[in-house]
């Protein structure tokens, strides 16, 4: 299997971890903004609902590398090595790769509490729900806005072999 050079595989760790936290936030604060008002008959005019929309975001952006990098890194460690080794970036390979964190906490999770009634196993259940949906949609919208990219052209092409003839 022919391999990349390094500097691809730390452009798709860079490429991740800078955008997966932020994507995922602003995809997150969309929902909770847009869920309860499409609930609630609309009751307010969408003059009202984007300001609202952009306060949460601004209070939830800095926020995003302290409740995503964790699982921003996995998966772009995950990645990178995946994609160092000669593999071929695609979208299954990132869902794939962002669902590394959110199935750790809930394994752990259900580990822990085996044979004791815990009542916070649902909230961390719940916890683990909500990050595996986040980490799976930043993880699409990050490979869809990345692909085409020369940051990532790299990365989505087969890799070359090399001669086979010793020369390099």
């Amino acid at each position: 299997m022919a391999r990349r050079p390094i500097k691809v595989a730390m452009k798709v760790l860079i490429g991740v971890v800078l955008l997966g936290p932020p994507i995922g936030a602003i995809l997150l604060m969309l929902l909770m903004q847009f869920v309860p008002w499409v609930a609630n008959g609309f009751p307010e005019p969408v003059s009202t609902f984007i300001p609202g929309f952009f306060a949460a975001l601004i209070a939830a952006l800095p926020l995003s590398y302290v409740f995503g990098g964790h699982t921003a890194v996995l998966a772009g460690l995950a990645l990178a090595a995946y994609v160092a080794w000669g593999g071929r970036l695609n979208l299954w390979v990132c869902l794939l790769a962002a669902l590394i964190y959110p199935v750790l906490v809930g394994a752990v999770t259900l580990l822990d509490a085996r044979g004791a009634e815990n009542e916070g196993l649902s909230v961390l259940l719940g916890y683990a729900g909500v990050l595996a949906g986040t980490a799976l949609a930043a993880a699409a919208v990050c490979y869809l806005v990345l692909r085409n990219t020369w940051f990532m052209k790299d990365a989505t092409k087969p890799p070359v072999a090399a001669p086979r003839d010793g020369t390099l």
